[in-house]
């Protein structure tokens, strides 16, 4: 979720950050856009589906993985736009400021659902570790088109709604995704979150 004051073509960067990520490891659902009083807000939903296997292990882990990336994937997208983007993003302030406190938050929460005893710091390192893992991917050369013309579309879309005056707008999130190539779907793992020691792995 991107929730932005001033520039239009951000929330488009970030709102297809998430879309990306979400086309390479799972499948949108629908796109969400509303302007409210000073700002406006946009958000991709997941797909709605049944979690399989929650009590097994791996198939646990992966899944929390997944969600933590694309909750990430915006800010990521977002970086790897930026000219202040070289080097590694491990001030988990800097990630904070570039992914926005309502996708921080929800990469935290699915990470903590692995934890039973609270280990802000192992949290930490795995949130640290997955976003410079996805901005690694998002900054590919395909991903980078992709992004760039997949903004571009919503940009339009959004456009199309202020001309009809309207303040909100949904549509399929595979309507913007239409012939875009992406790179074989990357894996991303927990390390820190899932370590022995008395904790359940």
């Amino acid at each position: 979720m991107k929730r932005e004051a001033l520039s239009r073509q951000v929330l488009a960067r970030h709102e297809a950050g998430h879309l990306v990520a979400l086309a390479m490891l799972d499948a949108p659902g629908d796109f969400y856009w509303r302007r409210l009083t000073g700002y406006e807000i946009a958000h991709v939903a997941e797909r709605q589906a049944e979690v399989q296997r929650w009590e097994e292990a791996s198939a646990r882990d992966a899944l929390i993985a997944k969600r933590a990336v694309v909750a990430l994937a915006g800010g990521a997208a977002e970086r790897a736009a930026s000219s202040v983007a070289a080097g590694p993003a491990d001030d988990l302030a800097v990630i904070h400021a570039w992914t926005g406190s309502v996708d921080f938050e929800l990469a935290h929460e699915w990470l903590t659902l692995q934890r039973y005893d609270g280990d802000q710091a192992a949290i930490v390192a795995d949130i640290v570790r997955l976003f410079g893992e996805v901005s690694a991917v998002l900054a590919r050369p395909t991903q980078q088109r992709a992004i760039a013309e997949i903004a571009i579309r919503i940009e339009a879309r959004l456009a199309t709604a202020d001309q009809q005056g309207r303040s909100a707008l949904s549509f399929p999130a595979m309507e913007v995704l239409a012939g875009i190539m992406l790179d074989p779907p990357p894996r991303f793992m927990l390390k820190e979150t899932v370590r022995t020691g008395g904790h359940p792995v």
